[in-house]
């Protein structure tokens, strides 16, 4: 059985979307739960890292091969080394089908990003700075996170660029993108 990241490599993105949604909205509700601090801390550091990742294209199905030949001897085997030009790297498998406007360019050419999964990325970013209940405060979210913070703020302002030129994209992106925004602003006049 499969576990870990080759699993995450090989789901489509809307499972992963929805897994990833769900992860907030635990969080959410663990507020006085006295491991609160270290899951914030776990699921900074999987959103940061997740907003790098391709998900795989969906394969077309193929007919079946057919069966292997029996090699007699190694002289008829053909075996060559891949070029370099040969070789796919990770991420240039292409854009996501059904993505429109300026965030269809975000995962391949400004930015690389999914954009099938800045939502749930952005509303689980939005959940952990703004916590459920005053079991961190403004002050102790600053001392704990700040890099991680300042990174959101960073990619927050990044994203607003990108949706400032299209206006007509992903609105709860938008929304999404806006809140964590001024929230990100809030909590580092709080450390001032």
């Amino acid at each position: 059985m499969e576990r870990g990241y080759d699993v995450l490599q090989k789901a489509p993105a809307i499972v992963l979307k929805k897994f990833v949604m769900n992860l907030g909205v635990l969080v959410h509700y663990t507020g006085n739960s006295p491991h609160l601090l270290a899951i914030t801390r776990e699921l900074f550091r999987f959103l940061l890292v997740l907003r790098y990742h391709s998900p795989p294209a969906q394969a077309t199905p193929r007919p079946a091969p057919p069966p292997p030949a029996i090699v007699t001897s190694m002289a008829s085997l053909d075996i060559s080394a891949p070029s370099l030009t040969s070789l796919k790297l990770p991420g240039s498998i292409g854009n996501s089908a059904g993505v429109s406007g300026a965030l269809a360019n975000v995962s391949s050419a400004s930015l690389p990003y999914n954009p099938d999964l800045l939502e749930s990325i952005l509303f689980d970013l939005l959940i952990l700075v703004t916590p459920s209940t005053h079991a961190i405060s403004d002050e102790l979210m600053v001392h704990e996170f700040y890099a991680e913070i300042m990174e959101c703020q960073q990619w927050a302002m990044e994203l607003w660029e990108v949706y400032k030129q299209d206006p007509d994209s992903a609105d709860k992106s938008r929304m999404y993108c806006a809140g964590l925004l001024q929230r990100c602003f809030e909590l580092m006049k709080v450390s001032m």
